[in-house]
């Protein structure tokens, strides 16, 4: 008998085989009762959790039966795992946690062990991570009394992940190799490969890719072994992403392809969608913009379906709690009913009882319809509840497929969201600005422009605010109760109005947190509650995935404005901050330049050195403006040799200064190319944009005083206003 059960998790179709013919040939009840057992946990290995549940079942029957503790606890145990894999994490708490008292009070630790890390799993699902990792604890303790190496290499692996999903990369990465040292004295134990797969991705979290591409590459061979085509599919997915980092991009594409392929063959929906986003952010870095945005739009219609189909399981799952409610509100009146027609047939003559019964019979048909009532009432409460959740998720997703510009799609979804937590009195989103390196608000609800326009919070400061002094209470939300400490001073209060609680949604992507999504309440601390949190993991998917497609568009805009030579703006870029600052001339009349700079004898630069030697002439300018010029400054490459400076807030004749130093640094910094020193110089138009002045005609002036500085001799500054008095 002991041979079945350690076949089961090697050979599980094996098993079952063997499991038909023992339950043929023997009646023993508990062999019966094993074999059953055995069978459950065979049919649990190959994900058919419903023939799991009516094989454990069957042997608890006979262990309840013939008083078999310990096997009627393993059966509570397969139950319990069946429900878990299905999601039913209530059902398989409370089964698990049964199985665990009578475990315990038999003294079996493998059954212990079984059973706390089922638990544990559990409650890492419901992200009660704390708990979840206590659990842990006490199964690593159990696997040690046991003395069995690869169970304790297995709960290491699994603490390994919980600090994965909780993107603590650097204590992943210690279970992670602390399991791999204990699965090396078993050399043969295929299960050494997920914590390879897990040190792997850890190392490449932590940016040591090298050391990433060992672990993956090593996992990949045992994977393909143990037929495990999900943990090969990971291994591909992240050796590939390894690889990308490296900017080793001949080695990541074949390896997402394969990824893909495993994908596609498992039909993981979800890893497929997961790696076109690798695809398109491979092709990206290749500068093969429409393979990328192919991909991505394909990523981005399967995370589309996805969604839909979540929103659709949720109102079924709604709308099938609904009718069990309801249909066991009228078995309940069906039932009285009958008890009232035993009651009728079954009366006496006598007036009195009659009327007694009477009277019985309107209180009881009075009691079931306001029963019934209550029941509905609350079933239309919770249905009501669930279709605003559901609602304001389609509205999130159709806002993620429509908006393209992240301020705009931040703003729509938060106000969404507000209808989830109606209890917000103010609030809004900080945002990573990458330019100035801080958090600034973009969207706010309850605060006047004038209170937030100086608002600016380094990275360290944020996170003091909202993380280090609040709770986590999940994967990236916090609540922070009494903001006044976080705030650096409990007698702030005295001086200034602060919220009584802030519940905070932190939006990280790959590692980098992009914003902090906050709601605030001023009058309640205890205002956000369990409920609340849920909702808000609900939506923080979907605003990520809003982040990811915003990112990647962001990426593709900017390289359709950005020269790829020169790495400045290209005249299309140009155009659209020259506007800018045209509308912001007619709002505040603040002043602006314009310089065009041409690179004297660029034509016999490349007839002489060849157009290598021309492009680092090129860059060696693009760096000189980049060096010398202003942050608020924007420079761009024109066309060709041309180049085009913007000085906003600036007089013709302070920007005649800067364009100057600018002229005299190119003058003196030669360039060095194959041990030839090649001189370079560059002629400026410069023009001050007037009121009357379109943008064409204010280029047009910069144009023409370009054309006569050329005439004048090159190498030289020539005002608009030059050009005037000159031809006066």
């Amino acid at each position: 008998m002991n041979y079945l059960e350690k076949i089961v998790e090697a050979k599980p179709k094996v098993a079952l085989q063997l499991a038909e013919e023992l339950l043929k040939e023997n009646n023993d009840p508990l062999t019966q009762t094993r074999v059953l057992n055995a069978r459950a946990f065979a049919y649990y290995m190959l994900n058919d959790f419903n023939k799991t549940v009516e094989t454990a079942r069957a042997a608890e029957a006979i262990a309840l039966k013939n008083n078999f503790q310990e096997q009627y606890a393993y059966a509570l145990y397969h139950q319990g795992s069946a429900f878990w894999r299905t999601g039913d994490y209530a059902q398989a708490y409370e089964l698990c946690t049964q199985a665990l008292r009578i475990f315990e009070k038999s003294d079996n630790l493998q059954g212990q062990l079984y059973s706390t890390n089922r638990i544990s799993t559990i409650l890492f699902e419901l992200n009660n991570f704390n708990k979840a990792q206590e659990f842990n604890d006490r199964c690593l303790q159990l696997a040690q009394k046991l003395n069995d190496n690869s169970l304790y290499a297995r709960m290491l692996s699994n603490r390994s992940y919980m600090h994965y999903r909780q993107k603590d990369y650097q204590n992943m990465l210690k279970y992670a190799l602390l399991s791999i040292s204990v699965y090396d004295k078993d050399q043969e134990n295929l299960f050494v490969r997920h914590p390879l797969v897990n040190a792997g991705v850890a190392y490449l979290e932590l940016g040591d890719y090298k050391q990433a591409e060992f672990y993956l590459k090593k996992s990949i061979p045992i994977s393909q072994q143990a037929k495990d085509k999900l943990t090969e599919l990971i291994g591909w997915k992240f050796l590939a992403r390894c690889h990308k980092n490296l900017k080793e991009f001949s080695l990541a594409l074949p390896e997402a392809f394969k990824a893909l392929n495993i994908a596609k063959e498992i039909k993981s929906n979800f890893e497929i969608k997961n790696i076109y986003l690798e695809l398109a952010e491979i092709h990206n870095a290749v500068n093969n913009h429409k393979q990328a945005y192919t991909y991505l739009a394909e990523a981005f219609r399967l995370l589309e379906d996805l969604q839909s189909n979540e929103i659709n399981d949720k109102i079924a799952r709604t709308l099938k709690q609904y009718e069990i409610e309801k249909r066991e509100n009228e078995i309940k009146l069906l039932h009285q009913e009958k008890t009232i027609t035993a009651l009728n047939l079954s009366r006496q003559q006598n007036i009195k009882n009659f009327l007694l019964l009477i009277a019985l019979i309107l209180f009881a048909a009075t009691f079931i319809t306001f029963r019934a009532f209550l029941a509905r009432k609350k079933a239309h409460q919770v249905i009501s509840l669930k279709n605003t959740e559901l609602q304001t998720i389609d509205k999130i997703v159709k806002d993620i497929n429509k908006e393209t510009e992240l301020n705009n799609l931040i703003n729509s979804i938060f106000s969404h969201t507000l209808n989830l937590l109606p209890q917000t009195q103010r609030g809004g989103f900080l945002a990573y600005d990458e330019e100035d390196d801080c958090f600034r608000p973009v969207v706010f609800y309850g605060y006047s422009e004038q209170e937030v326009a100086h608002v600016r919070f380094s990275k360290e400061e944020a996170a003091r605010r909202y993380k280090e002094k609040a709770e986590l209470v999940a994967e990236g939300i916090y609540i922070l109760r009494k903001p006044e400490l976080a705030y650096g001073s409990e007698r702030l209060r005295e001086f200034m109005s602060l919220p009584e609680v802030i519940l905070t949604l932190e939006l990280a992507l790959e590692g980098q947190t992009l914003g902090y999504l906050l709601f605030e309440n001023f009058d309640n601390p205890a205002a956000f509650n369990n409920s609340d949190v849920e909702r808000l993991i609900r939506v923080r998917e979907h605003l990520i995935s809003a982040l990811v497609k915003t990112r990647y568009i962001m990426k593709l805009e900017e390289a359709s404005r950005t020269d790829p030579l020169t790495c400045l703006l290209n005249r299309r870029g140009m155009i659209e901050k020259l506007q800018q600052e045209i509308d912001r001339y007619h709002r505040y009349k603040n002043p602006f330049a314009i310089a065009i700079g041409d690179l004297d004898d660029f034509k016999k630069i490349n007839d002489t050195y060849g157009h290598e030697c021309g492009d680092y002439a090129l860059l060696e300018v693009a760096e000189i403006f980049r060096d010398k010029l202003r942050k608020v400054d924007q420079v761009g490459r024109w066309g060709g040799e041309e180049f085009l400076v913007l000085l906003p807030q600036t007089h013709e004749s302070s920007a005649l200064i800067a364009i100057n130093k600018i002229r005299e640094e190119i003058r003196k910094n030669p360039l060095s190319y194959k041990e030839n020193t090649i001189k370079l110089s560059m002629t400026f138009g410069l023009a001050e944009f007037k009121d009357q002045k379109s943008l064409d005609e204010c280029l047009s002036q910069a144009d023409n005083a370009l054309y006569y500085g050329k005439t004048l001799g090159k190498n030289r500054v020539i005002t608009f206003s030059d050009l005037k008095r000159k031809q006066i």
